[in-house]
């Protein structure tokens, strides 16, 4: 009896479990992409929600643990590695400024994508070319055989007794020979 409850049916059981951890992958995930990003929120909802603050805090904490550090050591540290260190602070900000304010590079495939839009711009051209002869050769189809099938309603017509007009016939081949 013991054997069977080892075996027993768990899809359910298992299904569910899945269920649970693909959310909780999906929930972990989507919080460590909202940490990556770049705090993008504006400063009033900071206000309310209090984290700005916390940050500010934070912050504080730090610079004074770095002051007290300094101060521990006494004052035998040397002016000179201060005013390095504000330098290269200050250089570091004016290098992000530079960056930025700096022209970006011109696009290497410009030529490339000139060139592709110039030979879709001619097929363009090509296929409209393309398009108006096929509709005049469709239209001038379309008159040759109108004028056709008036010249057979023509021909084709009879008298009484069931003969052909010859006044018609003739008509038509005297035209026929004018137009050479």
């Amino acid at each position: 009896m013991n054997r069977n409850l080892g075996n027993t049916y768990k899809g359910k059981i298992i299904k569910k479990k899945r269920k649970l951890i693909e959310k909780s992958k999906i929930k972990s995930k989507y919080y460590k992409s909202i940490q990556n990003e770049v705090d993008d929120t504006p400063s009033y909802i900071k206000e309310i929600f209090g984290t700005d603050k916390e940050e500010e805090k934070e912050k504080k904490d730090n610079e004074l643990s770095y002051k007290d550090f300094e101060s521990d050591e006494g004052e035998n540290s040397n002016s000179e590695t201060e005013q390095n260190e504000e330098k290269e602070t200050s250089n570091k900000g004016k290098n992000k400024n530079k960056k930025t304010n700096k022209n970006r590079k011109p696009n290497p495939f410009a030529k490339a994508i000139k060139e592709r839009n110039k030979e879709r711009e001619e097929k363009r051209k090509e296929l409209e070319e393309k398009k108006r002869i096929k509709e005049e050769n469709l239209e001038k189809k379309k008159e040759y055989f109108r004028n056709r099938k008036s010249i057979r309603h023509k021909l084709a017509r009879k008298n009484s007794k069931g003969q052909p007009i010859m006044k018609n016939q003739l008509e038509y081949l005297l035209s026929k020979l004018e137009k050479k």
